[in-house]
């Protein structure tokens, strides 16, 4: 009774509206008499419009005047005997049949496919997923690593990493070598090789988030700052592929440090500092530079039209040759990903700079049939295309 009293009351509101309209009265028709003493209202005020200007005179007006009257008080006592209003026939039983059929209507399908009786649901009940969101939630927006990967594995967000070719006739198979591996640096946490070997091993067969402690605890472990900020970085990759493309406040702390102890380690500083640029926005592009990071590649960051702006000091020919590899790079890769819509403003932004306006309304033409139905990305569209035209 506790449901079914309140859907009652709601569908009766939802009801009144139409019902009112079908049951209120409807005005009738202005009979021929009202419209004929409008009329002779009117005529009575032209006569005295004509004899203030001097087209009539006054006997001539007076004379008017009073048979104008005699015909209007005559018209006003016949409109008198009209009925105000006149009833909609039928409306009282079309409101009923309607009431009936829409309370018939939404019982039935609500008995068939509703649960009345079923009772709330907060995030936290409802599975790993709910659990989490729950949990994002009391956390104020941020979530801890393991949180973080809890909720990538509930949701299928990890990336897949390729099968690893078969071992050898003879030797045990990679999963039964790993689960070895794993039970003797859990013997031994201090021992370097087995540390290399778990977080390389792990980060080979996809166990990212068994990955990312063995780097992290190798680290700790080694005295050269460069070669230790390498592990963070690698860390940080396993980190944010373990989270489904998400950077989490312990993988900004990995960041911090990795760049502390060797800022200037071409290798993975820019990776660094464009998965904290770009990655809490893009989950996806968190998940390649993340997979560059483990791989130790050497990032580029993808322009921007300040970056190709400030090519000025470089000869002719090599402004134009990075340029060029710069913007054709981000363009190849919007072909693959092209639902990163950053990635497609720095690209209209750019061909925009280099004055290239074909390939910059085709960026932007690409952009809008990837972002369709999407106003607020189209409304950002709209802007980077002012900005970038000649």
């Amino acid at each position: 009774m506790s449901f079914w009293l309140p859907a009652l009351i709601l569908t009766a509101l939802a009801l009144s509206w139409p019902l009112a309209a079908l049951l209120r009265a409807r005005p009738a028709p202005l009979p021929r008499v009202a419209h004929e003493a409008e009329a002779l209202k009117a005529q009575i005020a032209e006569i005295a419009r004509d004899q203030t200007r001097g087209i009539v005179s006054p006997e001539d007006a007076a004379s008017a005047r009073l048979e104008l009257s005699r015909r209007l008080l005559k018209a006003d006592a016949a409109a008198a005997g009209t009925p105000e209003a006149a009833p909609r026939r039928g409306a009282p039983l079309v409101a009923g049949l309607l009431a009936a059929g829409v309370l018939a209507a939404a019982g039935g399908v609500y008995a068939r496919i509703g649960a009345p009786g079923l009772p709330d649901q907060p995030l936290a009940g409802r599975g790993p997923e709910g659990a989490m969101l729950a949990a994002l939630g009391a956390a104020g927006g941020r979530l801890s690593q393991r949180q973080a990967e809890s909720l990538a594995e509930a949701r299928g967000a990890r990336p897949r990493v390729p099968e690893p070719p078969a071992p050898p006739a003879g030797e045990p198979p990679l999963p039964e070598l790993y689960a070895r591996l794993r039970q003797a640096v859990a013997a031994n946490a201090q021992d370097p090789q087995g540390l290399a070997l778990l977080a390389g091993f792990g980060a080979r067969l996809g166990h990212f988030e068994e990955s990312w402690p063995a780097y992290l605890s190798l680290a700790d472990l080694t005295a050269d700052p460069a070669e230790a900020a390498a592990l963070r970085a690698r860390a940080v990759g396993a980190m944010a592929l373990a989270a489904g493309g998400y950077v989490s406040p312990e993988a900004d702390s990995a960041m911090a440090a990795a760049l502390r102890e060797a800022p200037e380690e071409a290798s993975f500083a820019r990776g660094l500092r464009l998965l904290a640029l770009e990655g809490p926005e893009d989950p996806r592009r968190a998940r390649e530079i993340a997979l560059g990071l483990l791989e130790g590649a050497d990032f580029a960051p993808a322009p921007t039209a300040q970056d190709v702006a400030a090519a000025g000091a470089m000869s002719a020919d090599d402004r134009a040759a990075m340029i060029e590899g710069m913007v054709e790079g981000l363009a190849a890769r919007l072909e693959e990903e092209p639902r990163n819509l950053e990635g497609w403003i720095r690209l209209v932004g750019a061909w925009g700079v280099l004055g290239r306006e074909e390939e910059r309304r085709a960026a932007l033409a690409s952009a809008r049939a990837a972002f369709a139905g999407d106003a607020t990305a189209l409304a950002r569209l709209a802007a980077a295309d002012r900005e970038s035209a000649p």
